[in-house]
């Protein structure tokens, strides 16, 4: 059985799916100051914590995470078994945290977060189970950084770049 929109502990979710085996408790965005954060510079450390209660026993969970862009569309999108952590038994009621910590290098702009929770990976991200997905839990405010480059497109992927004469013409 899956629900669409079913009630929740969260209530931001635009969307959720899920078959009530796992449920979403509390999500945070935290800065370098382990403080909540609802904007941020580009090009800093960014800590996406959220808290869920499995409802049964999983016995090779895995955790996810999606960025979007203000329109929807998917920026990043991973999950704690496609990074390959290891995969140990939770039992039913236990509540968990996730922790997703990287340095949040994309352009000015609007991002939501979108949560997974599914059950015996395979392949690279497919799954056996799939528990909960809230889409839109959370939105961050991007503000561009004055000691990063200008670059265009989504994120800076921080070149080094190099310029070497191999002949010289006198002008």
């Amino acid at each position: 059985i899956v629900t669409q929109n079913a009630p929740s502990s969260w209530q931001k979710a635009t969307t959720v799916t899920t078959n009530e085996d796992a449920e979403l408790m509390d999500f945070k965005l935290l800065g370098t100051d382990a403080q909540p954060v609802t904007c941020l510079e580009s090009e800093t450390p960014l800590t996406v914590e959220y808290a869920i209660r499995l409802r049964k026993v999983f016995d090779r969970p895995a955790f996810g995470l999606i960025v979007r862009d203000r329109i929807g569309r998917s920026i990043f999108e991973t999950s704690t078994y496609s990074m390959g952590m290891a995969e140990s038994p939770i039992g039913a009621g236990s509540t968990v945290v996730v922790r997703f910590v990287f340095n949040f290098n994309l352009r000015a702009g609007q991002y939501s977060f979108s949560v997974g929770v599914a059950n015996r990976g395979f392949s690279r991200s497919e799954f056996e189970e799939y528990s909960l997905l809230m889409h839109d839990v959370e939105q961050i405010q991007v503000i561009e950084s004055s000691n990063a480059i200008f670059y265009g497109g989504i994120f800076n992927m921080n070149p080094a770049a190099t310029v070497e004469i191999i002949e010289e013409c006198h002008v």
